[in-house]
């Protein structure tokens, strides 16, 4: 997988530089974010050591600290390169408007049942 991001982060630097991932992390709530941006670049195959954890998915995990960059799922097919956010992230939190009800929603719009006309096949 390693080789596949390189050769990406090679034809994107081929015609722009520089390159840089905007990240966006959510809360499973949907409602906290945080938001950063990186710079992109190549990884050394060699700088890891690569195994399976206990879902199946592939892991590479850096020689020289032990900790774990990445995470392959192959069947899904996601490839996941783990990254410290930093400390000057935006972190901002978004409050969901309650649920409206149909009615409401209808007589907001104006609707009037004359709007629909139902024919026989």
């Amino acid at each position: 997988m390693l080789e596949i991001w390189n050769e990406r982060v090679n034809i994107a630097t081929e015609e722009y530089s520089p390159v840089r991932n905007c990240v966006l992390i959510r809360s499973n709530d949907l409602k906290s974010f945080c938001l950063f941006e990186e710079d992109c670049h190549r990884f050394r195959t060699a700088d890891y050591t690569w195994e399976a954890n206990k879902n199946g998915n592939l892991i590479g995990i850096e020689k020289y600290t032990g900790i774990t960059r990445f995470t392959w799922q192959p069947h899904g097919s996601q490839f996941t390169i783990h990254t410290t956010v930093p400390d000057n992230a935006r972190k901002f939190t978004l409050r969901h408007p309650d649920p409206m009800k149909k009615d409401d929603i209808l007589e907001k719009i104006g609707f009037d049942s004359s709007w629909l006309t139902f024919t026989n096949n």
